[in-house]
């Protein structure tokens, strides 16, 4: 019941269920992931940026409007064309958790600060020149953002990044449903202005990291000879030169098991066949056609783990 769940929502998390709310879901794991993120902040003796108002406490730069105002816009590869071969949609989930988890080896693959650190230069120089060409002498729009602010937020950074370890280990451990839930939400907790512990430059960073994540991806399926027809935060759609069905499927599992297993940056990522296509055509994601395979479920029951 409802009410059941609450309460062990609350054991698990350590907190007072009247202080849930009697909200919506979301906003019962907004509430626990802001309060389990704080208490690892308080711990490591950081200050906090709750504030009273909608806004957090960000040293004053949230009084400047393009503080928050600068939505991130989700990446898409798109490759339109017409494929005979057959086309399976592959649903990705977990690409935020593999992301922060697997933030160590971004250095190695030359995803370093400095390399974030120059998106937000570039960003912020192109706002420069727009401003330059109307007006010499007008500050740099939102000139309170530092250049930096992807380090400045390394700190809070490393302290998601535990409460995301903590999370998997009590899913590895004790297959805590509660610590899954979270994790499967950490990223619309992150983006949410809601939250109490909501951080544009903490989201900027996320998102940026998850975009290299997602283009590193593309290109280890490309390296394994893979037509990547269209891919985002949460779907790819592969072409696999492959005429039957069942060798297509067997051939998407190969593929999928080579690159989680050659990549520990890929590791928690959980890519599975959602749709198989045949003599598929594709434009964007809201201009497609093709014949869509209705039996995947049985076809595919060999590309189930274990």
């Amino acid at each position: 019941s409802w009410w059941t769940d609450q309460l062990e929502f609350a054991r698990y998390a350590q907190i007072p269920i009247g202080n849930l709310g009697s909200g919506a879901s979301s906003d019962v794991t907004t509430v626990i992931v802001d309060v389990m993120f704080a208490r690892l902040l308080s711990e490591s003796r950081h200050a906090l940026w709750i504030s009273p108002s909608e806004r957090p406490d960000c040293s004053g730069v949230e009084q400047d409007e393009n503080f928050f105002a600068e939505e991130q816009e989700n990446p898409e590869i798109i490759e339109p064309g017409c494929f005979r071969s057959v086309c399976i949609e592959l649903e990705v989930t977990c690409l935020d958790v593999s992301t922060i988890l697997g933030s160590s080896r971004l250095d190695e693959r030359e995803f370093d600060d400095n390399a974030m650190k120059d998106i937000f230069v570039d960003d912020l120089m192109a706002h420069k020149i727009d401003d330059d060409k109307d007006d010499p002498d007008e500050p740099l729009r939102g000139q309170q953002l530092d250049i930096d602010e992807s380090n400045l937020c390394r700190p809070q950074f490393k302290i998601l990044k535990l409460l995301v370890q903590n999370l998997m280990r009590d899913v590895s451990k004790s297959r805590s449903r509660f610590a899954d839930h979270l994790l499967l939400r950490i990223y619309l907790w992150l983006r949410n202005r809601k939250a109490k512990l909501y951080d544009p430059a903490l989201h900027r960073l996320v998102h940026t990291m998850m975009k290299k994540v997602l283009m590193y991806l593309v290109d280890k399926l490309k390296e394994l000879d893979v037509t990547v027809i269209y891919a985002s935060f949460g779907k790819i759609i592969i072409c696999t030169g492959k005429s039957d069905v069942k060798n297509a499927l067997s051939y998407t599992r190969y593929i999928i098991d080579s690159v989680k297993q050659n990549e520990m940056m890929f590791s928690w990522i959980d890519i599975s066949p959602l749709v198989v296509w045949e003599n598929f055509i594709f434009l964007d994601p809201s201009n497609f056609a093709g014949v869509r395979i209705e039996s995947l479920e049985t076809q595919s029951e060999e590309l189930d783990p274990g």
